[in-house]
């Protein structure tokens, strides 16, 4: 269902302002002696565009900040050109924790052959869809990459703890440490390089 949008624009069209004739009564509407009546209506008209018109940018901004820009969609911008090149870094996110999404197609060499995978040293398969990178993704060095994997890959709550998979232990710490948040035991860096938002169909 479509949205109601009301109209800010809704006053009448200005009053028109006549060529009066000395030979016509003083009590008729054109008369010289009423024309500040129309004045004063034009002024209401002109200041209630004026107020619609502010009200109108001001919602357009706030739409406009809430995606992060242009090519955005909530909180995440494209890569151009869209599908995911491992030959080529992929920003993680800037100030404004804007992160960068990217699209596997289900013919990319990663959804089928795949590639040998940077944490996990092994050959990783990704899933076709939208990724969201949660941190820069450096291109592939020596045949290995950051490689995209749903379920998310295991780490650790704390440095030097003991890896665990998704929904196998509960949050912990203030504020709670979970399944998203896990690092690498060994180095203490955060182990989720991509969050995955599923595929277009």
């Amino acid at each position: 269902m479509r949205a109601q949008v009301n109209n800010p624009f809704s006053g009448g069209k200005p009053q028109q302002f006549d060529e009066f004739s000395g030979l016509r009564s003083p009590r008729e509407a054109d008369s010289p002696n009423r024309q500040h009546l129309k004045h004063e209506n034009n002024a209401k008209s002109l200041n209630q565009a004026l107020m619609a018109s502010r009200q109108l940018i001001s919602t357009m901004n706030r739409l406009r900040t809430r995606g992060g820009g242009q090519m955005t969609g909530a909180g995440w911008r494209w890569q151009v050109p869209f599908e995911l090149d491992p030959t080529v870094a992929v920003p993680g996110p800037d100030g404004n924790g804007t992160m960068t999404a990217v699209y596997i197609s289900k013919l990319n060499p990663l959804a089928v052959v795949g590639m040998t995978d940077l944490v996990s040293n092994t050959t990783v398969v990704a899933c076709q869809g939208i990724w969201l990178a949660n941190q820069a993704v450096p291109a592939t060095a020596g045949g290995k990459y950051n490689v995209p994997v749903f379920p998310y890959p295991p780490g650790a709550a704390v440095l030097g703890g003991g890896k665990f998979l998704m929904g196998t232990t509960a949050p912990s710490g203030t504020p709670l440490i979970g399944d998203l948040d896990l690092i690498d035991p060994t180095s203490g860096a955060p182990i989720r390089f991509w969050t995955y938002l599923g595929d277009v169909t």
